[in-house]
């Protein structure tokens, strides 16, 4: 979405349809990338540089944690 942040898109999203998990991916430390947000909201958060391996973990965490939601 043009011209909105990360979060913005999120907050949208979450408007539509608040179980929907997220993942950012920042260059910046955690602290720069306010730690408290993504703790907060329950958002995942990988830092890049990241291997391939690295992004599939975080994501199958993201989907094993809704699988257990769910049942």
């Amino acid at each position: 979405m043009p011209g909105l942040s990360g979060r913005e898109v999120m907050e949208r999203i979450h408007a539509e349809d608040s179980v929907i998990p997220f993942l950012f991916s920042s260059g910046y430390s955690s602290d720069a990338v306010h730690a408290n947000f993504v703790a907060g909201e329950g958002v995942r958060l990988i830092q890049k540089p990241y291997r391939k391996e690295d992004l599939l973990a975080e994501v199958r965490l993201i989907l094993d944690a809704r699988s257990c939601q769910e049942s």
